[in-house]
């Protein structure tokens, strides 16, 4: 999972570095979502792969492990 994610965190980290000192972290955070929602590799295939993998995660041990 750590390639699948790792570029997106890696923009999410560097997005939250680029904000304002003093920008309250909820609105920093809500932010990021948005810029992450709006990328390109947002799409509606992606969003619903990390869906399903986040409601089965929880119930499948190696899963939970690799997360």
């Amino acid at each position: 999972m750590r390639p699948i994610l790792a570029n997106g965190i890696d923009e999410w980290l560097g997005y939250i570095a680029s904000s304002s000192p003093g920008t309250p972290v909820v609105q920093v955070l809500a932010s990021a979502a948005r810029v992450a929602l709006n990328s390109p590799a947002a799409t509606p295939d992606a969003i619903a792969l990390i869906r399903r993998l986040r409601r089965i995660v929880p119930g499948d041990p190696a899963l939970r492990n690799a997360w």
